[in-house]
Formats: C-alpha cells, structure tokens, sequence
C-alpha cells in the first residue's frame, strides 16, 4: 500500500471503486449468492478502512507520539525509570518541532511523577518553567483558533446575507480582538492562525490586498519551515487553495499560475501524508478553483477540457458535510458548459444541481443563478413546454428572498421568452442596456457577471442579426 500511495493512484481509491461497484445480476442470479456477496463487500470495505486508519495513524506524527506514550506508560509502571526518560526525550523533542502543546503538557506531567523521589533535584523547576511556557503557548493557540471560527462564521453569514451588521461586527471583532500583527505570538501554529483568521476577516470585508499580504505571510511561513508542510498538509493546502480565490478576484494572473503548480505538486508530493478524505477535498477545491478561474477569464474551452479530465469519484466520494464545495463545483461546470454553448452538457450538471437541494448549502446569488441558467438552457434546447413552469417557479423563489434589480428585470424577460422575433430581440437589447447600468452597484455586478448573463445576450443578439 505504503508503494501505491507514492504514485498518482493510490492503491485504497481502485479497491473502494471495484467495492462499490453494483454487482452485475447475471452473476448474482440468487439471493443467496447476493446476500454473500453484500456481507462480503461490507467486510472488506471496512476492513480497507481499519487497516487504512493504522497506516496513516502509524505514520503521523500524533501516531508516533501516541506509540511513545503508551511505551512510557508501560516502563514507568514497572519502575524502569531510565528506559522510560529515554523515551520522553525523544517525545518532548518530537513534540517541540511539531508543536504538539497537548502532548508536551502530558510528558511534563509524567516527568512530575518520575522526579517525586528527587525533590531538591533541579530539573523540577525546569520542567516547571517549560509547563508554564507551553501552557501559554497553548493557551493563546486557542484564543486564536477561537477567534478565527467566529471570523469564519461571520463570513459566512456575510456571504449568504449581505446584512451591514454583520459586516460591523466582523469589523469591530478584528480591530478590538484580533492582535494587529504576529511579533508577539510565540508560536508556528499560532502565528500561522493570526494569518489565516485575518485573510478571512479581510476576505469577508472585501479588502482584497490585506487578504492577499495576511495570506502570502503563512505560505511563506510554511515555505520557511518544510517539515510543518507534511504534518499540517491540510492547512498548507487550505491556505493555497484561498491564495487562488484572492487571485481569482484580483485578477492576479502570474500568482494563480504559480500557485496552481504548487498545490499540484503538493498532491503528487505529500500523497502518502494523506488520508483518503485529504486527498479527495484537497482535488475538488483544486477543482473548484480552477473552474472558477477560468469561468471568470471567459475561457470556456479551457474549463471544458479541465471537466473532462476531472476525477469525478473524488468529488462525489467527500461526505454529505461538505456538500457545498461538491456543489460549487457542479455549478462551475455547468456554468462552463453554458458559456461555451454546449446546453445538453450544461443541462447534465444544472440537473445534478437542482437533485441535491442547492439552498441548503449555497448562497442565494448562486441558487437565483442556477435557477436562472436552468430556463435559458431549457429554452436553447427548445423545451419550450416546460417555460412556463420553469418561470413561474423561479418568481416564486425570488418573492421568498430580497431581491436584486437585476433579477426583477430579468423576471420581466423570461416572461417573454417563449418566442424570439423582431421584438424579441428588442427585449433582449433593452435588457442588455438595463444589466449594464446596474453593473455600477456592486452587489448587483457580481450575480450580472457571475451568472455570465450579458454574455448569452450578446451571443443570441449577434445570431440573431446573422439570420
């Protein structure tokens, strides 16, 4: 196993594909024989999973820390003192370089129970001085992950909401208690953590460059200190995957390319460091990112070869809570399809969409998208029988949320699209006008440009003056 996960494919994604595979009936005619079969796939599904959940425990560092505990555990109780502060060395100076607070606290604590008999030794003050060092260590680490998940919660109500009180709350939470730079931060970890909760701060307030510079300081963190790259991989991977976003809405070209190379090399690299579910979430935000960098380029035709070659298994293996990022990438395919005119492809995805109840996990820009692009992909493939019911449930949806001036004039729209004529074309040349004026306020050119609407108008106005 240890020789597959090197490669490109590891070894446990064929064995969980050939697992999950239906049984052809005509090799499974009784029910007996599907019976054996069922119990036999079951066992060996969560037999690949047990010896998979050694393999990378035996292998982590928390793993080999946890191995060291137990054996120290083991000496200290038949009192072979010397053979069990061997080991704690080894553990404490493991536990440093990672930062493994936790443990470093519980090797303290062993080494208390080890210097009861020495009182006057003068290791115990030490010892003392290194727990209270790692304490606050620990301590502040979790001031900060505490901070960064209010951070990340308010992000994402901004996201969905677009509420001012949110964004003032977001705003009085980072000036008043997050620090204002890391110079007094004692640690890897907690340094990395300042970085990260404020690029997401800076993110959710759309200050793109702050976001950019908080982010480019933990990659180069990272840079700077290799060995945390394999053991906090997911973070390291996270932090590139946000860096491509920032790109993306920064128009940062040479970073995006650059960027995109590493977190493809990480993958390749790293794979042995990675569970299963790491390496299928590590592809789709991959996957998400690329997509939506080429949907705002306008590259089309990259984004389509790009959905081509996607491993799709790894996107629909991720588990139901992270369903939005399995479907972000659904929705950038199908918006890829549309802008390259492919409408029976774009169909595929908007009904894979739709199946999965997408106001359940996406903000409401991004379902009045798919809603939207679903009747003009309907009416490109001439299902003109279904409009009517199509329209009506999209009016439907838009009274049940606030409503931007943009979709209020293309509801106006749609309810003329049965046919395109001469005055058709009129409608859509004075919706083309009125989308265009809009683009001024910015939450009404972000759900324009992203829904890739002005550039369905322009094609269809230019076919239409071609007949």
């Amino acid at each position: 196993m240890q020789e597959h996960a090197r490669g490109k494919s590891a070894l446990h994604i064929q064995l969980f594909n050939s697992i999950l595979k239906d049984i052809n009936p005509d090799q499974a005619s009784s029910k007996n024989r599907k019976a054996h079969s069922s119990r036999t796939r079951n066992y060996l599904y969560n037999t690949i999973i047990g010896l998979l959940s050694k393999f990378y425990s035996a292998r982590s560092i928390d793993g080999q820390l946890h191995s060291l505990s137990q054996e120290i555990d083991f000496l200290y109780e038949r009192s072979l003192i010397q053979q069990a502060s061997k080991r704690i060395d080894r553990a404490r100076k493991l536990a440093y370089r990672y930062e493994k607070f936790t443990m470093l606290l519980s090797l303290f604590s062993t080494e208390r129970k080890i210097m009861a008999n020495l009182p006057n030794s003068p290791l115990l003050n030490t010892i003392e001085k290194q727990e209270i060092s790692t304490n606050k260590q620990l301590q502040e680490l979790q001031h900060l992950q505490n901070l960064t998940l209010k951070i990340y919660t308010l992000h994402r109500s901004i996201k969905s909401k677009a509420d001012p009180g949110l964004t003032l709350t977001l705003r009085n939470l980072m000036t008043h208690e997050l620090p204002t730079n890391d110079h007094q931060l004692q640690s890897f970890l907690a340094i990395r953590q300042y970085h990260h909760g404020a690029s997401l701060g800076h993110l959710a307030l759309q200050e793109y460059p702050t976001a950019y510079a908080h982010r480019k300081k933990e990659l180069e963190l990272f840079e700077a200190h290799p060995h945390m790259i394999e053991e906090y991989l997911k973070f390291y991977q996270t932090g590139l995957n946000n860096m491509l976003e920032l790109c993306r809405l920064m128009n940062n070209e040479k970073t995006y390319e650059k960027v995109v190379s590493t977190l493809e090399e990480t993958h390749h690299k790293y794979t042995i460091n990675q569970t299963p579910f790491q390496r299928d979430y590590g592809l789709t935000s991959l996957y998400v990112n690329q997509l939506g960098w080429y949907n705002s380029k306008h590259n089309f035709k990259a984004g389509t070869h790009l959905i081509e070659t996607l491993e799709t298994d790894a996107i629909e293996r991720l588990p139901y809570t992270y369903q939005e990022k399995k479907l972000y990438t659904y929705f950038n395919c199908m918006l890829c399809y549309f802008g390259s005119q492919q409408y029976a492809l774009a169909l595929k995805w908007a009904n894979k969409l739709l199946n999965q109840h997408p106001d359940d996990h996406l903000d409401k820009a991004t379902c009045s998208t798919i809603r939207l692009l679903n009747i003009l992909i309907h009416f490109e493939l001439k299902h003109y029988d279904m409009l009517e019911y199509l329209t009506r449930s999209y009016e439907y949806y838009l009274k049940k949320k606030k409503t931007l001036k943009s979709e209020l004039e293309l509801m106006r729209f749609m309810n003329s699209l049965d046919t395109i004529n001469s005055r058709g074309q009129n409608s859509m040349r004075n919706l083309h006008e009125q989308l265009l004026k809009l683009t001024s306020i910015e939450s009404e050119k972000a759900f324009i440009e992203g829904s890739l609407i002005l550039i369905w108008l322009g094609t269809k106005q230019n076919s239409l003056q071609n007949t």
